[in-house]
C-alpha cells in the first residue's frame, strides 16, 4: 500500500517536537505563487513567470502572461507543491501611471490534492479532536476519519481573485504589494478559503526581472484552519509582442 502524507504547516515542526501534530484537512490553492510587480509590465510586453518558495509546502510554478488588450493580459499557468498539481487560466488587467502600476487578477483552475486527516492511511481512527467543530459550536459533530485516499487521488479545482500594487522608484528596482483570495474544492474534503498577502521587491537584472517576497498565507475550512510565513523568490523573463 502507497502511503501518501500531505505535508503539515512549517508550525507543525515545533508541535511536533513538543509531541506531534494535528493531521490537516483541506483542499489545495488553485495558484501558490504570486508573479512579478505590477509596473514592470509596460503595453506590448508578454511574460514567463518561475517562482518557487515556501507556504503550505514547499511549491513551484510557471505562468505566461499575454496581453490582448490595452491593460488586459491572458495568463495560464501550473502549480505544484508535495501535495497537489493544478493548472490554471485567467485574465489580468493593469494600470500603469508613471512609475506606478496596480494590477487585479481574476481566474480559475483544476488539479489535483488536497488533505482529508492528514491522508492518513488508518480509516478506522478518527482525526485529533481538537480540529475545528463544523457548522457549529454548540453540538458535538460526527467523528471525522481518513477516507484512505492519497493527495493525487483527489479531484480538485475552485476559483481565485486578486490584487497588486507596486512603485518603481529607479528603473531598475520596484517594490510591490499583493494579495489573493481563493475557494477550492476537493474530492471528500470541506470547501476550502484561503488567503495570501505578501510584499517584495524586484531588480531588472538584464533581460530579466529577479524579486523576492515574505509573506503570510492562511486557510480555512468547518473542519480546519491554519496560517503561517509565505517565502517566495521569482524570476521574470518579458519578451515583446508588438511594438508600442
Amino acid at each position: 500500500m502507497r502511503h501518501d502524507r500531505t505535508p503539515h504547516w512549517p508550525s507543525c515542526l515545533l508541535a511536533a517536537l513538543a509531541g506531534g501534530c494535528i493531521p490537516p484537512t483541506f483542499e489545495p490553492p488553485i495558484r501558490e505563487a504570486h508573479v512579478c510587480a505590477p509596473a514592470r509590465m509596460t503595453a506590448g510586453l508578454g511574460a514567463v513567470h518561475a517562482a518557487v518558495g515556501v507556504a503550505a509546502a514547499r511549491y513551484g510554478s510557471l505562468t505566461v502572461s499575454l496581453p490582448v488588450a490595452a491593460g488586459l493580459r491572458v495568463e495560464v499557468g501550473g502549480d505544484g507543491t508535495e501535495y497537489s498539481g493544478t493548472g490554471s487560466a485567467g485574465v489580468r488587467y493593469t494600470h500603469l501611471a508613471g512609475r506606478l502600476g496596480m494590477d487585479a487578477e481574476l481566474g480559475f483552475g483544476v488539479g489535483a490534492g488536497g488533505a482529508l486527516c492528514g491522508n492518513e492511511p488508518d480509516t478506522a481512527r478518527p482525526c485529533a479532536s481538537s480540529q475545528r467543530d463544523p457548522g457549529t459550536r454548540d453540538a458535538a459533530p460526527p467523528p471525522l476519519y481518513p477516507d484512505g485516499l492519497t493527495a493525487w487521488d483527489r479531484f480538485a479545482f475552485g476559483g481565485y481573485a486578486g490584487f497588486g500594487f507596486g512603485a518603481r522608484p529607479w528603473p531598475w528596482v520596484e517594490v510591490y504589494l499583493r494579495g489573493r483570495v481563493q475557494l477550492t474544492r476537493a474530492t471528500h474534503v470541506p470547501t476550502t478559503l484561503w488567503g495570501s498577502a505578501l510584499g517584495g521587491v524586484q531588480f531588472k537584472i538584464g533581460p530579466v526581472d529577479v524579486g523576492a517576497g515574505l509573506g503570510w498565507t492562511c486557510y480555512f475550512n468547518e473542519r480546519d484552519q491554519n496560517n503561517g510565513l509565505t517565502l517566495e523568490l521569482g524570476v521574470t523573463v518579458p519578451f515583446r509582442i508588438h511594438a508600442p
